[in-house]
C-alpha cells in the first residue's frame, strides 16, 4: 500500500555538520590574475578619457582614480576572504559545494543525474597547476556545477569517482580491458616480424 508518512524536520540530516574539504590553497590567485588583466584594461580607459577632456588633473580625475584603485582593491580582498567559504563534500549519493561569504549557497548534484563530466585548464590554471571540474546533468542547459580551483590530480580523482557512481566508466573500462588484451597479441606480431625480417637478412647474407 503507498504511504506518505510526515518527516519531521528534526530528522532531517544537518548539512552544518559535514565536513567539507577546502580548495587549493593558491586557487584564489587564478581569479585574482584573470581580474587584474580586466582592471589594468578599464584603469587605462578611464586614465585616457580623463585625459582628453582635461580632466585628469582635476579633483574629479583623483576621485575617479582613487575609486577604481579602492574597488579593484576590494576585489582582491574579497577574493581571498570568499576563499574560505568555499570547500566540497563526497557523500554516498551525491556531492555537495558550498561557496559564497555574504549569500551562502550549497550545490548538491546526484549521482544518477550525471550525464557528462569535464575537467578544464585555463591558461593561468595551468601555471597554477590547478583544473575546474564541470558537472553537467540530465536536462541542463550548460554545467549545473562548477568547481574551480581543484589541484589537478584531485579534479582527475573526483571525476574518476563521479563517473563510477553515475555509471558512466563502464564503456571507458571496457576500452581499457580490450587494450590490455590486445597488448600482449601485439607485442608477439611484432615480435614475430622483426624476427622474420632478421632471418630475411641473415638469408641475405649467406647467398652473398
Amino acid at each position: 500500500m503507498f504511504s506518505n508518512d510526515v518527516t519531521p524536520s528534526v530528522e532531517l540530516p544537518q548539512l552544518a555538520s559535514l565536513t567539507y574539504e577546502r580548495l587549493a590553497d593558491n586557487a584564489p590567485w587564478e581569479s585574482v590574475y584573470s581580474s587584474t588583466i580586466f582592471n589594468v584594461i578599464v584603469l587605462i580607459a578611464a586614465v585616457v578619457s580623463l585625459f582628453f577632456t582635461e580632466k585628469l588633473a582635476s579633483d574629479l580625475g583623483v576621485f575617479v582614480i582613487a575609486g577604481l584603485l579602492l574597488l579593484f582593491a576590494m576585489g582582491y580582498w574579497y577574493t581571498f576572504v570568499s576563499h574560505k567559504y568555499k570547500g566540497l563534500v563526497l557523500r554516498e549519493h551525491d556531492i555537495l559545494f558550498k561557496s559564497g561569504m555574504f549569500w551562502r549557497k550549497t550545490t548538491a548534484v546526484p549521482f544518477n543525474r550525471v550525464q557528462h563530466l569535464e575537467t578544464h585548464r585555463g591558461l593561468f590554471e595551468r601555471k597554477l597547476d590547478l583544473a575546474s571540474l564541470r558537472i553537467f546533468t540530465a536536462g541542463g542547459a550548460g554545467a549545473d556545477l562548477k568547481i574551480s580551483g581543484l589541484q589537478v590530480e584531485r579534479a582527475e580523482r573526483i571525476k574518476q569517482h563521479l563517473l563510477i557512481k553515475a555509471g558512466l566508466a563502464s564503456e571507458e573500462s571496457q576500452v581499457d580491458s580490450v587494450t590490455s588484451a590486445l597488448a600482449p597479441a601485439t607485442n608477439v606480431v611484432e615480435e614475430n616480424l622483426v624476427e622474420a625480417q632478421s632471418a630475411d637478412v641473415q638469408e641475405t647474407k649467406d647467398v652473398d
